[in-house]
């Protein structure tokens, strides 16, 4: 597939979701103007980030932090930033990411679900003097669980794609992507309003 198809077929999920998120019924709560949220955020790949680890599927683990400005009850303009590290064959692995992008709510009873696309950079360092900055795009969505004290407990799961292509430390052939799964929970802070 072309990366104009892929960006084609990014561009009727997006508008889909759009659609069906503004039909949806408003939930009958107040939404806050401002989330953030931080907690454990787990990386797999199916390409290695180090020398000579293209071969070796990886999973990292790390910390992510959050903030959401939530422009509607159903719209959220997200940012998010990770760290990720790992140890494969004597070699320490970090991973650098950030990206923003707009998230999709359904907000009802205590509890919040919702889809987002992410668009962003990850920067990656294996041991040695190696680096390769890429671009990425997220996929994904998760639920919200709230409490009465505006603190909630959020599990989330993203599909990302990391364009690799030219990159000696990734992938030596120009064009190759790399594919990976981000699984991330943590706690929820709930910002402004009442």
């Amino acid at each position: 597939m072309s990366l104009r198809d892929w960006v084609t077929r990014m561009r009727s999920v997006v508008f889909c979701a759009g659609v069906l998120g503004v039909a949806l019924p408003a939930a009958a709560q107040d939404t806050p103007p401002l989330e953030l949220s931080a907690g454990y955020r787990l990386l797999h790949v199916q390409r290695g980030f180090g020398v000579d680890l293209s071969n070796i599927k990886e999973t990292l683990h790390g910390v992510y932090l959050e903030g959401a400005a939530n422009e509607t009850t159903l719209l959220s303009l997200v940012g998010q930033g990770a760290v990720n590290f790992t140890n494969v064959s004597g070699q320490s692995v970090k991973a650098y990411e950030f990206a923003a992008g707009p998230r999709f709510n359904r907000r009802s009873a205590g509890r919040t679900l919702f889809g987002q696309f992410l668009i962003g950079v990850a920067h990656y360092q294996p041991h040695g003097p190696e680096r390769s900055t890429n671009a990425t795009v997220h996929l994904g969505g998760g639920a919200t669980v709230w409490s009465r004290h505006r603190v909630g407990l959020r599990i989330g799961g993203d599909y990302e794609l990391i364009f690799t292509g030219g990159s000696n430390l990734l992938s030596p052939q120009t064009g190759e992507r790399t594919h990976g799964l981000r699984v991330t929970t943590g706690a929820v802070f709930a910002l402004g309003g009442r």
